[in-house]
Formats: C-alpha cells, sequence, structure tokens
C-alpha cells in the first residue's frame, strides 16, 4: 500500500476540516486552495514557492502573494514555516490559531509587527484573476 502524503489527501483533509455546503463557489474555493498551501507548507517544513508550487500546482502568482504576507508577517522564513501558533508536536490542531494564519494569508488581517502594517496582497483578488484566465490556478512545475 502506497503510504506517501499527496496533495490530494492535504485537499481531502482540508475538504473534511472546514466544511462547506457549496464547494464550487470560487470564495470556497479560494479558501480552500490557501488552507491547503498552509498544510502542505506545513507537512513539508518549507516555505520555499518553487517546492510549494511543485508540490500543489498552484500557480506562482498565488503562491507569491501568499508567500508576500506570511514573510511580511513573519511567520515564513528562510527557516521555513512557523508553525507553532496552531499546530502542536503531537500533530493536535489548533482551528482558531490557524484560520487567523489564514486570514494573514489571505491578506484580510495581519500581525501587530508586520513589516509592512496594513498592507497585504487580497489572495481572493489574484485567485480570481488566475481562475479567469487561460492559465488557471494549476500551472506546471517551477522545474520546467
Amino acid at each position: 500500500m502506497d503510504n506517501r502524503l499527496t496533495f490530494i489527501c492535504i485537499e481531502q483533509f482540508i475538504a473534511i476540516r472546514f466544511p462547506d455546503q457549496e464547494p464550487e463557489i470560487l470564495s470556497v474555493r479560494a479558501f480552500r486552495a490557501v488552507t491547503s498551501l498552509l498544510v502542505a507548507a506545513a507537512v513539508l517544513k518549507t516555505a520555499e514557492p518553487c517546492q510549494l508550487q511543485d508540490f500543489t500546482g498552484y500557480h506562482p502568482a498565488f503562491i507569491a502573494s501568499v508567500s508576500w504576507n506570511m514573510r511580511n508577517n513573519g511567520l515564513w522564513t528562510a527557516a521555513g514555516y512557523d508553525t507553532s501558533d496552531w499546530l502542536s508536536s503531537s500533530g493536535d490542531m489548533d482551528d482558531r490559531m490557524f484560520l487567523e494564519h489564514f486570514d494573514i494569508a489571505a491578506g484580510t488581517t495581519w500581525c501587530p509587527d508586520a513589516e509592512f502594517l496594513h498592507d497585504a496582497i487580497d489572495v481572493n483578488i489574484v485567485y480570481r484573476d488566475l481562475n479567469a484566465s487561460l492559465f488557471g490556478l494549476r500551472r506546471q512545475s517551477c522545474g520546467g
């Protein structure tokens, strides 16, 4: 039996953990994309955009917008993603704190000590624009 973690597993986890009655609404898909990206960064222990792109298949512009918001707030660094607010060493997840990270990643809030206070990229707009383009949200890997 293949026990490798795949991005499909992460997407299924997000759909179960944060269920929505209308998963095809664009804002719900954007929510799931951001949450899936955060969980992928946590599981892979990286905030490196190319690694996240290769694993998730998400468009580089989407990953860059989330990355800018997370880096501006000091949650993604060269050392990786600081998940200590929401993920315990035993693997327990604090949903309330995770959703705070989601709000930061989505660009709807920021930490008081953010490098650029009150400055964020609205990831929903990026997601919507990418979704409307011919490229869509999924693209090829960084390597090719």
